[in-house]
C-alpha cells in the first residue's frame, strides 16, 4: 500500500516522482473518487484500484504499456477512463464488474485483451483496432448494454465467448469471421452480425453465416423481434434468407410489437417471395 498518498475533494495527490504503483498499492481506498496519474509513472501492477467503488475518473499516464490483471475490477462508479496512446496490453478482468463503464476508446498500439478483461461492464458499443491479436475467453462476456462491436484485425485470435451473453449485440462487424474457437452461441451472433455488413466480409464467412441463418432461423428471428434488430432484418431480407412459408407469422409479431420497421421489411421480403413464385408458374 502508498501510506503517504493523500485525497482533496476526492481526488487522488500522489508523491512528485513517483515511477510505480506495486500490486494492491490503493486497492479499496475508498475515498478517491478521480485519480490522474503523473506523468512519471510507467507502470502499474495487479489490482492496484481494485474495489475503489467510488472511483469515477482516470487518466492514466503516457508511459504506462500494460495494464495488469484486475486493477480497476471492482470499480462501480468508474465512468470515465482515458488509456495512454502506446498501451499494448490490458490485462485478465483489468475492468471486471466496472458496472458504470459505458464507453472506452482502445488505443490503435493496443495488441491484446486477456480474458474477462471488460466482464460485466455497461459498454454501449466497442472497437477493437488492427493491432490487437488476442482476444482472451470473455473478454466482453456479460456486457448486457453492448449494442454493437467491431473487431478490425482478420487475424486476430478470438478465444471462446468473447462476446458471449450480449443480448443488445446486433450490430458490427468481426472481421475474422468467426472465433477460431466457436460454438452455437458465437456462431449464431457471428452469422447476425455478418448480415448487417456481408459485403466487409470473405465468401467463405459467407457461405458459413448464411448456412447457420437458413439452418436457425427461427432462433435469429426470436432474437431480431426481441431486439427490434433493423440491421440484421435488413439483411435477412437482401440475401433473400427468410423462408416463405414463415414470413406471415413474422410479420404478424412484428405487428403485435409495434415494430414498424421491421414490418415493412417483412412485407418486402412477402412481396419479393410471391413474385419469384408468379415468375416460377409463368415459366
Amino acid at each position: 500500500m502508498i501510506r503517504d498518498f493523500q485525497t482533496r475533494n476526492g481526488e487522488l495527490l500522489l508523491p512528485e516522482g513517483i515511477t510505480r504503483l506495486e500490486g494492491g498499492a490503493l486497492a479499496g481506498e475508498g475515498d478517491i473518487r478521480r485519480a490522474v496519474l503523473p506523468h512519471s509513472i510507467d507502470f502499474i501492477g495487479e489490482e492496484v484500484f481494485s474495489g475503489c467503488v467510488k472511483l469515477e475518473e482516470v487518466v492514466l499516464p503516457p508511459k504506462v504499456r500494460e495494464l495488469h490483471a484486475a486493477v480497476f475490477s471492482g470499480c462501480e462508479s468508474l465512468h470515465t477512463v482515458l488509456l495512454p496512446d502506446e498501451l499494448t496490453m490490458i490485462g485478465e478482468g483489468a475492468f471486471l464488474n466496472c458496472t458504470a463503464l459505458r464507453q472506452i476508446r482502445l488505443p490503435q498500439a493496443l495488441r491484446e485483451i486477456r480474458e474477462l478483461a471488460f466482464w460485466g461492464t455497461a459498454l454501449e458499443e466497442i472497437s477493437v483496432g488492427e493491432k490487437v491479436e488476442l482476444i482472451g475467453d470473455s473478454a466482453f462476456y456479460d456486457c448486457r448494454a453492448l449494442k454493437r462491436a467491431e473487431v478490425l484485425n482478420p487475424r486476430a485470435d478470438m478465444k471462446r465467448d468473447v462476446f458471449g451473453n450480449c443480448p443488445a449485440l446486433m450490430e458490427g462487424y468481426i472481421a475474422p469471421g468467426f472465433p477460431r474457437e466457436g460454438n452455437r452461441e458465437a456462431e449464431l451472433l457471428c452469422s447476425m452480425l455478418w448480415c448487417t455488413c456481408p459485403e466487409r466480409h470473405t465468401e467463405q464467412t459467407a457461405e458459413r453465416a448464411e448456412k447457420c441463418l437458413r439452418e436457425r432461423q427461427a432462433e435469429v428471428m426470436e432474437q431480431v423481434l426481441k431486439q427490434n434488430a433493423v440491421a440484421v432484418m435488413t439483411g435477412l431480407v437482401r440475401r433473400r434468407l427468410l423462408s416463405p412459408a414463415h414470413i406471415d407469422d413474422y410479420v404478424a409479431k412484428a405487428v403485435q410489437r409495434g415494430l414498424t420497421e421491421i414490418t415493412a421489411l417483412l412485407l418486402q421480403a412477402k412481396g419479393t417471395a410471391r413474385d419469384e413464385t408468379e415468375e416460377e408458374f409463368a415459366l
